[in-house]
């Protein structure tokens, strides 16, 4: 589930990421474009804290350790938002993304012990497939969305470009997750 969950929100975050520039001044206009560091940063973010969270809250919370959970989010929220106000003043908008990441991080982390105590799993390699991916996407969306002079026109190719390589990539390299991830929608669609 974890590999899984990971590869389906590989894509939003390679999207997000890889169409910042353009899509900042397309949807929210010229004067949100310091904002646009952030959302990289927070991409980063939604690849650690996404697959982790879906897969170790719900099964912590089985195992009735509800006030646990609680606590790591209340830590990852105080470590994101101290992070982000240390930075702020020197790094703009981006200090709020990195403290995001950062506050992803210490949640991947301690939720990762917190799992270990009752089954083994190992969390990077189940995450680190679909993140490359993500992070090869993103990058060549960038490059591509820098190539255009309309903000639309490079949103809407890079856009593209991110989807088409990151379905390429990710059926290079996790074809088994991919395959499993099909027959579960088939599945699903079948009920």
């Amino acid at each position: 589930m974890l590999a899984t969950t990971s590869l389906v929100l590989g894509l939003p975050a390679a999207l997000l990421a890889g169409t910042a520039p353009d899509l900042v001044p397309v949807l929210l206009g010229e004067r949100w474009i310091p904002s646009v560091d952030a959302l990289a940063w927070g991409a980063a973010a939604l690849l650690l804290y996404g697959p982790i969270s879906v897969a170790s809250s719900g099964f912590l919370q089985a195992r009735g350790e509800v006030g646990l959970v609680v606590r790591i989010v209340v830590v990852q929220a105080l470590v994101w938002i101290a992070v982000a106000a240390v930075l702020v003043s020197r790094l703009g908008p981006a200090a709020v993304g990195i403290g995001m990441l950062l506050g992803a991080g210490v949640y991947a982390v301690l939720t990762t012990i917190a799992i270990r105590r009752h089954v083994k799993v190992r969390v990077a390699s189940m995450i680190a497939k679909p993140s490359a991916v993500a992070l090869v996407a993103s990058g060549t969306g960038l490059l591509v969305a820098a190539e255009i002079r309309s903000a639309l026109a490079g949103l809407m190719l890079s856009g593209i470009v991110v989807c088409a390589v990151y379905g390429g990539c990710c059926w290079l390299v996790a074809r088994s997750e991919v395959e499993s991830l099909l027959g579960r929608l088939r599945k699903a669609k079948g009920r």
